[in-house]
Formats: structure tokens, sequence, C-alpha cells
């Protein structure tokens, strides 16, 4: 019978394993009627019914396996797996999990945490509620009990890293490698610490055995940017300019293009060879998945063989570049490869903080290319960023009048970039300003942003009564009860 039943144990999991829940559940019913095998058949209903989102079912055989597991052989799981139904919600408010909970799910994993046995991931589940210090101890505590787990090595340096610690940081790293770990994002991670310590020809050489080890696509340009970097730092140009390159080809769907993009403009400005960027940009595709999001102020970042998001912070010198960019030559100043060379000079402005220099280059480019929606979406973000914050001027504010006049502006104006205008204006008490701006907007917009109390008030402000009174009835009209503009009218 024990050898029949752990049998039958073994094929629901299979069933379970292979998305047969139907064939697992079965089983798992016919096990609990089993008083020996009853504590690994609700221990596999409750992972049934978690795989279903029945959170209520599967907390009830999790509970029944806890309460079974007389000799402790398993609860530090079951109590990770509670954790995890506590925990588990896609969204926000947590409407699809009535059990969502957590502070139960913490408790679960601490809980789990006091058996002989449990995943690792508990630790990880627990470390968000900890302080540096805490964390310091428990990824210790992860080393120790999982000392093949490479994220527990990662998180610990990167951990003494913010702290400080950098003699620690390279010491736990280290550490990994002296125990055989084979690892692309722990190669990565010394070799960020050397390039740190300007150490340039031991960060070269982890980079290198990094991009022996990596087996994930995404992560190729962020390590051959990482060594052109080191060559470059060494004077090495044609070995730096062999890696942007490399990370040019492999980088063609996230931002590991630009980064490795703006590496080579660098080189071969160090070469006196600049043309040889006309080839570069004319063989990338006109395309919104290269030109349309360009950013280098967040980091370039990939996943490796773990957990951890890793990043590499862009290096080189925005203001040389955008001086680089401004003197390539393509003939007619219209054409297309020149606009490709606007919006890289625009993500570089972004990236120095320069949003007047942005505003400029945006308001100059030609919507043809990806259309007036694309340019009026950006030069909406712009105007935002200068007229929602103390960079808030007359003249910023003259281009914007002026620019509403251009109907693919007005029409595409992102709205929520008009009420953050208004905002300001008002906050401001620049009443003339909101009134004029009103004029060059539809009545129906200026309604549905909920904006009539503001353009009622400047009216009124300005001395016209007659059209603020207008405004303020129909403002009214949605809102009947609002004492202010009742006082207003009285």
């Amino acid at each position: 019978m024990a050898k029949e039943s752990k049998s039958k144990i073994d094929a629901a999991w299979d069933y379970f394993d292979k998305d047969d829940l139907k064939n697992a559940m079965k089983i798992g019913n016919s096990l609990v009627r089993i008083k020996k095998w009853s504590l690994m058949g609700n221990y596999l209903l409750g992972h049934i019914y978690f795989k279903q989102k029945e959170f209520l079912k599967a907390i009830e055989h999790f509970n029944n396996a806890l309460k079974l597991d007389v000799n402790s052989k398993i609860g530090g799981f079951i109590l990770y797996w509670m954790g995890k139904v506590y925990d588990y919600s896609e969204l926000w408010p947590t409407e699809d999990n009535l059990l969502y909970d957590k502070a139960k799910a913490i408790k679960s994993y601490v809980e789990s945490k006091k058996y002989n046995t449990y995943p690792a991931d508990v630790i990880f589940s627990i470390a968000p509620t900890l302080n540096d210090y805490e964390k310091v101890v428990l990824y210790g505590e992860g080393i120790k009990k999982f000392p093949n787990e490479v994220d527990f090595y990662i998180y610990l340096s990167k951990l003494h890293r913010r702290m400080g610690y950098l003699s620690k940081e390279v010491e736990v790293l280290e550490l990994a490698i002296s125990k055989g770990i084979e690892s692309s994002s722990l190669l990565f991670n010394l070799g960020i610490h050397y390039f740190e310590q300007k150490r340039y020809s031991e960060s070269e050489r982890y980079f290198r055995l990094c991009l022996e080890f990596n087996s994930n696509d995404n992560a190729f340009p962020l390590i051959h940017y990482q060594l052109g970097n080191c060559f470059y730092e060494q004077k090495l140009f044609d070995k730096a300019i062999h890696h942007y390159k490399q990370g040019v080809e492999t980088g063609r769907n996230d931002n590991g293009i630009w980064y490795n993009f703006m590496g080579l403009a660098i080189c071969y400005k160090r070469q006196a060879k600049i043309e040889n960027l006309n080839n570069f940009i004319s063989d990338i595709p006109a395309d919104k998945k290269y030109f349309g999001y360009i950013g280098f102020e967040y980091g370039l970042m990939s996943y490796f063989d773990g957990k951890i998001l890793e990043e590499v912070q862009f290096i080189q010198d925005g203001k040389e570049l955008i001086l680089i960019l401004e003197n390539l030559k393509f003939g007619n100043k219209n054409n297309l490869d020149s606009f490709k060379i606007s919006l890289l000079i625009v993500a570089l402005h972004d990236y120095l903080n320069d949003s007047l220099s942005k505003l400029n280059i945006l308001r100059t480019c030609d919507t043809n290319f990806f259309g007036v929606d694309f340019i009026a979406d950006r030069l909406s973000e712009s105007y935002n960023n200068l007229l929602s914050t103390e960079m808030f001027n007359d003249e910023i504010f003259e281009l914007f009048i002026f620019d509403i006049e251009n109907d693919f502006f007005r029409d595409t104006l992102v709205e929520s970039v008009l009420a953050d205008v208004i905002g300001t204006l008002f906050n401001k008490k620049k009443y003339g300003e909101i009134v004029s701006l009103f004029e060059k907007i539809d009545d129906r917009k200026i309604e549905k942003l909920d904006l009539l109390f503001r353009y009622a008030y400047s009216l009124g402000s300005i001395n016209k009564p007659t059209e603020a009174k207008q405004y303020y009835e129909l403002y009214l009209k949605s809102n009947p009860k609002s004492s202010a503009v009742l006082n207003k009218l009285v």
C-alpha cells in the first residue's frame, strides 16, 4: 500500500507539472483519505488550488497539511506557500484575492524560517521588511544555508557597496568564486567593482568572462558597453570601438544601442573620425522602436542568470556628445538622418536636465517622419516640465501660446499638461495669461478637465464680470452645491 501510494503522489506531481490539474486533483483527493498520505495529499491540493487561484481552498489544505506535519518534515515549505497565498495579487486594489494580507504573509515566511528546511525564496521574501543591517545578517544566513545560491552573494555585496563597505563587497563576491559558483551576474558585479576602483585591466578580465558565461541576449549590449568603457579609460580606442560596435549590433531592441553609439561617438572624436558615425545613423531604421524612447538618465539594465536586475550608468560627457552630434553633416538639413540626430540630442538634453534646449529642438523637428502626434506629445512633456515648475517664465509661456496656434499641437495637446499649466498660472495669480490661454482652447476641453472655476475666477479678476458669470453658471451645472461659486454669483 505504501509503495502504491508513493507511486500515486509521484504521478500526481507529474500531472501538476504538466498543468493537468484535473488528474492531479483526482489523485490528491484519493490520498487525503489515506491517513499515512493525508499530509502529502493536502499539500498537493493546496498547490493545485493556489494555481487555480482558489485561495480559500488553498489555505484550508495548507493548514490541514501543517497540522498533519507532526514530525516537522515539510512545515517550512507549507508555511512558505501559505505566505504566497496571503501575498498573491495581480490587481490594485487587491480584489482578486480576498485573503490578501501582507502582515500574515510575512508572519508565515518568518515562521517558515524556523524549520530546518525551507525554500531559499523565504529569505528574499522577508528582506524587504528589514533595515540594511538586518539584511546583512539575513543574507549571511542565506549564504550558510544555501551556499550555492548566487543571488545571496550578489545581494549582500550590493548591500555592502551601498553602505560604503567596498572591501566587504569584493570579499563576498570572491567568496562565491572560490566556491566554484559559475554565474555571469557574479562576474559582472566583480567587473563593476573593479571599474569603479579604476582598476580597468581587472575589470576588463571579469567582463570578458561574463561575456563568455552570459546566455541572456538582452544583457550583451550592457556587457559590451562596459568593456568598451574599460578600453576607453585605458585610451585603447580601437578595442573600445570594437566592443561599442558589438553593443550597437546586439542592442537593437533597447537603449543598449544608444549607450554604445555614444561610446563610439566619443572614440571617433578622439580619433578625429566622427564622419564614421554617419553610416551607423543611416543603418538604424527610422522606427519608433529605436527612436521613440531614448533615455540615458536611468542606466542600462538587464537580468543575467539570477533574479537581480543589473545596471550600468551612462558615463559619457553629455555636453561633448551634443557638440559632436551637432557637427555631423548629412547634406540636406531636413533629411531623415538629421531628424534622427535631433532626437538623440533631445535625449541628451533630457539627461542633462536642460528642458529649455530640449524644447527648442523639438519645436523645429519635422513632423512628417514620425507623425504629428509623436512630436506633439514630446512638446507637451517639455512644456509641462517648464511651465509647471519654478522654470516658468513669460518667454516660455509666449512660446506655448504661439505653438497652440498650430492645429497639430492644440488638437493632440496632452490634457494633463494643460491642467498643470493652468494650475501653475493660477497659483502665481497670472489671471490674464489664463484667459489668453483659454481663448485658444475648446470649451469642451475646459469643461472636461474641470477648469471652469479657474477660468471664471480669472475672468472676474481681469474685470470681465459678464463672461465670468457665464462660466460660473456652467460650472454650477456639474457642481450645484459649490459655495465658492454661489458666493460669487450673489
